[in-house]
């Protein structure tokens, strides 16, 4: 998914700027760690609007009962630089976890997924040729990030970014997001 009416451009100089002076893990900053508001940012506003609109459609689509008065987002900024990485984890505490690419190229590091019956696969990867693999017999499932690209996934999907190894010379600037709907009556 797409949204073509936010302000990319205003958002990535927001936050580079944010991060110009602070690394807080190698390679990277993200405001997650100091728990830093982004809520100022230009077009932050408009993002979670979009975020709020997709998330219940994609919900209801399912055929989950939410409480659209009941909808937590927390969002955070990540900015990563030549080292910088991201270990395997999920979201927890949450239905659906994504992420908005603001600032990125065809050199950029994509995004791994990892096939949550791994751990239950017997011989599989022993039969199975790589080229065989579709999405849902693949141990991974890689998506190359393209600014203005908002993606979604079930929160407890376990997802990672591998090194910036240097071929690109753009920072992978995003704003990741995890949504929480209660169920009506709570």
């Amino acid at each position: 998914c797409s949204s073509d009416l936010l302000p990319v451009e205003d958002m990535a100089q927001d936050l580079l700027l944010l991060a110009s002076d602070t690394e807080n893990y190698e390679g990277g900053y993200t405001s997650l760690y100091n728990r830093q508001s982004i809520s100022h940012i230009r077009g932050h506003k408009e993002l979670e609007e979009a975020i709020y609109g997709i998330t219940n459609s994609y919900l209801r689509e399912l055929k989950y009962e939410v409480n659209p008065q009941k909808c937590n987002i927390m969002t955070w900024a990540n900015v990563m630089r030549l080292g910088g990485h991201q270990r395997s984890s999920i979201r927890p505490h949450s239905q659906i976890a994504g992420e908005f690419f603001i600032k990125c190229d065809e050199k950029s590091v994509p995004i791994v997924f990892e096939n949550p019956t791994n751990p239950l696969r017997m011989h599989d990867p022993l039969v199975m040729r790589p080229e065989d693999y579709t999405p849902f017999t693949a141990p991974t499932m890689t998506i190359q990030p393209k600014p203005n690209m908002l993606m979604l996934w079930p929160s407890w999907v376990s997802h990672m970014v591998p090194k910036i190894n240097g071929e690109s010379s753009v920072p992978r600037v995003s704003i990741a997001f995890t949504v929480d709907f209660l169920p009506p009556g709570v």
